[in-house]
């Protein structure tokens, strides 16, 4: 693999003048609240928005998670979306960053795991070190990060226990709280969030 695209896909926004102008009218229908001119651009660029976002991500199900946070986007900020000189665009450079946020998002659970997990250990096997700094610094560390889960609402401490302290997969978390792995994989990011700001220190 040679990484992640640096554009959109030439094939998948075509120079054409007529849909140029179609996206610009209903854009502009958007603005106003238009609910049909919304269904519309969704049914344009959904397929194409999701090729794009799966060269990133290599998960269809989260490019098409993505994909709809993107049109959520849109449907929240529609009253400067008239406002676009390139709806088009925007939409595709809207999925790139919303795509590099959850890549960002992927290191930021591996490596919030790795270090947490590390930090249990190191508590849970304080009796059999003798660095009492270190053991110390262990101890406060996975204090810490148990405090900041605490304050978590209460599915996401579920999901991120199973995910973390269990190691199910996305699916077998789904499977066991009876929700969509999407579900998980939006309370995850939601925890994960959470404890990057509570946190600042434990990761970059």
């Amino acid at each position: 693999m040679n990484g992640p695209p640096n554009g959109p896909d030439p094939d998948d926004i075509p120079d054409d003048a007529e849909e140029l102008q179609e996206t610009a009218r209903r854009a502009a229908q958007l603005s106003a609240g238009d609910v049909e001119a919304f269904k519309g651009l969704f049914d344009m660029y959904f397929d194409r928005l999701h090729r794009y976002a799966l060269r990133y991500l290599r998960s269809s199900e989260e490019s098409q998670d993505l994909v709809h946070d993107v049109f959520l986007r849109i449907w929240r900020q529609r009253r400067r979306i008239g406002l676009e000189r390139d709806l088009r665009s925007y939409l595709y450079a809207s999925t790139r960053n919303l795509a590099l946020d959850r890549l960002k998002h992927r290191k930021v659970e591996d490596r919030f795991i790795e270090r947490g997990a590390s930090a249990q250990a190191g508590g849970e096997n304080a009796a059999d070190s003798t660095d009492t700094v270190r053991d110390l610094e262990s101890r406060e560390l996975a204090a810490s990060i148990q405090q900041a889960i605490d304050t978590l609402p209460r599915r996401q401490r579920e999901v991120l226990r199973l995910r973390w302290q269990q190691h199910l997969s996305y699916n077998e978390v789904a499977e066991a709280l009876n929700i969509s792995p999407k579900t998980v994989a939006i309370h995850l990011s939601r925890a994960f969030e959470h404890l990057r700001r509570t946190l600042p220190g434990l990761i970059d």
